[in-house]
């Protein structure tokens, strides 16, 4: 067939798509080529927005003991404030039992927080640390690596071993580290708990090399508390000497800080009986303890005698005991994270609080707590109270701490007086806590006329209702209420 056309210009117009579309892209590029030209630079990318620094100035995390509740949103809300991205969770602790070394399950691992990277920690009785050596490894390391393995969840990017090994042991440690390692997944970060004396040792650096990171523990939860509140927990100058070490070592570490309230009992002439009972100071007040003396400062103390013999839970208390209860607050935990600020720590990954609060008996600071203490906007207590009625002149007594610090103070407790001149208020039920006492007081005229409540130990957001409080007037007539709140000198009118 004849076309007419020359075979070029056929050669053209039956060109494969392949070189159609090249030519099409060809003429893309020159056109934006020109229109670079005429706009005279070519257009800058928006940078992404970067995520804002922790509060803190370094990220915060949690260890995990597996006795929370669910989160509520408020709470998750001031965790992710921290900054922090991972959960330390217990999983499981390795004990002697008669021959045998058995692996004991504890803690609830299979139930992270969602969106945290999850390491699960397994700790070691101190039986099996204070025999630390290579020859253990083959009977240990299968332990903890079937129990990790079992535990691991599809969050689970590391294990952590919290095993309080003596110092004089930690090379031999850093070996059966060493096999450890080399037992598990590719990949997986390993890290251990420190003593704060490992930081004597001329092996640290030893250990530090063989695992990914070490979070020494600035609390000991079998240090006896100094009666006398002149030693705290936790110093600034531990912390100091501490991070001074490890900065010369050069390897990652995390810095981990107590936020829960020990307690230890001693006899009636000071002498330790037992430290680090699951004890809280409201139930030692509701049995009948007596508070001696309550310390405020960067750890509040408050120390308790027991008049006479009783037993809580599981613990008989003899009469004469005292206990004594210690804890971090907020402002002396935020001084904690300005200490470290300072320092400026450039091998510091952070810090790991423990633990994250749950339903133990065991007081923690809350979440809320430890947000104001990252952002170094700690309130002090602030007890306030307000009178809701109920209809029928029933009303309900309805008092909370809207501060950051609990109210702590039985020497100068707050009082919360509710005054009805020419009416009557009756109470069907007062509390009687130990901690928290109220009473109806009675006129001349044997009308009771006011109600007086007293607090001694109220914690940071708790809320205290008393309910069906009457209010009548012998005509029926609406009555007056004049109601106040005394704290550390200041008054407040009563909120209704």
């Amino acid at each position: 067939m004849t076309t007419g056309m020359d075979d070029d210009a056929l050669a053209t117009t039956h060109a494969a798509p392949g070189t159609r579309r090249l030519t099409g892209i060809i003429a893309l590029l020159v056109a934006i080529a020109l229109a670079i030209g005429l706009a005279g630079a070519w257009p800058a990318a928006t940078p992404l927005t970067p995520p804002p620094p922790p509060p803190a100035g370094f990220p915060i995390d949690y260890w995990d003991w597996g006795v929370n509740r669910t989160l509520s949103t408020a709470e998750r809300q001031a965790l992710d404030l921290l900054g922090g991205s991972e959960i330390f969770s217990l999983c499981g602790m390795i004990q002697p039992w008669r021959d045998e070394w058995l692996w004991e399950p504890q803690g609830r691992p299979s139930a992270p927080i969602p969106g945290r990277r999850q390491h699960l920690v397994v700790r070691i009785d101190s039986a099996i640390a204070k025999q630390m050596d290579p020859a253990i490894a083959a009977r240990l390391i299968p332990l903890v690596v079937d129990g990790w393995t079992r535990n691991r969840t599809a969050a689970t990017i590391g294990i952590q071993i919290d095993c309080d090994v003596p110092t004089r042991r930690i090379g031999a440690y850093a070996e059966v580290l060493r096999s450890l390692r080399a037992a598990l997944p590719e990949g997986t970060h390993l890290s251990v708990t420190m003593l704060l004396d490992w930081a004597y040792s001329r092996d640290l650096p030893l250990l530090m090399e063989t695992v990914d990171a070490v979070v020494p523990q600035f609390y000991n939860a079998y240090l006896p508390i100094d009666l006398s509140g002149q030693t705290p927990l936790v110093g600034g100058n531990d912390l100091e000497r501490v991070v001074k070490k490890m900065e010369a070592i050069g390897r990652p570490y995390r810095i981990g800080l107590a936020t829960y309230e020990q307690c230890s009992i001693y006899d009636s002439s000071g002498t330790l009986v037992r430290p680090a009972i699951p004890l809280s100071p409201e139930q030692v007040l509701n049995a009948g303890g007596i508070v001696e003396r309550g310390l405020r400062g960067e750890e509040n103390v408050l120390i308790v005698r027991m008049p006479k013999a009783t037993k809580i839970g599981n613990h008989q208390l003899n009469a004469g005991q005292v206990l004594a209860f210690a804890c971090n607050t907020p402002t002396g935990l935020s001084k904690r994270f300005a200490d470290l600020r300072r320092l400026a720590p450039r091998h510091c990954a952070g810090v790991v609080l423990f633990r994250l609060p749950g339903n133990e008996v065991t007081h923690s600071l809350s979440l809320a707590q430890i947000a104001a203490a990252a952002t170094a906007n700690v309130r002090p207590a602030k007890v306030i109270a307000r009178l809701e009625p109920l209809g029928n002149q029933h009303h309900a007594l309805i008092v909370s701490n809207q501060g950051d610090e609990d109210f702590l103070d039985f020497t100068n407790p707050a009082r919360v007086l509710i005054q009805v001149p020419g009416a009557e208020i009756t109470a069907h039920r007062l509390p009687d806590f130990g901690s928290i006492s109220a009473r109806e007081v009675t006129s001349n005229n044997g009308q009771r006329e006011a109600l007086d409540l007293y607090i001694g130990l109220l914690r940071a957001g708790e809320v205290l209702t008393i309910e069906d409080l009457l209010i009548s007037t012998p005509d029926g007539r609406t009555p007056r209420i004049d109601g106040v709140v005394q704290q550390g000198g200041q008054s407040r009118p009563l909120g209704r």
